[in-house]
């Protein structure tokens, strides 16, 4: 049974981590994008943002190494 329960929540934490790889990929294309638009239209406020922003994103991709890290460790094969 603790084999059972152990996998599922490695399953859990995997479905986790997946949704924050997506979420970053999405900051990663807005930021692009927006940096693209500002620097074309000279959008001085925009490129502000997209610096603003860039500190959440790389929040987001410390935590998602971390997680990572993590989860290989805890499930790593013994032997």
């Amino acid at each position: 049974m603790a084999e059972y329960s152990s996998r599922n929540n490695f399953h859990v934490e995997l479905k986790m981590l997946e949704s924050d790889l997506v979420r970053l990929g999405g900051n990663a294309q807005d930021a692009l994008t927006n940096a693209t638009w500002a620097l074309k239209e000279r959008d001085l406020s925009l490129a502000r943002e997209v610096f603003q922003d860039e500190e959440a994103t790389n929040l987001l991709a410390e935590r998602i190494d971390f997680q990572g890290f993590q989860l290989i460790a805890r499930n790593r094969p013994m032997g």
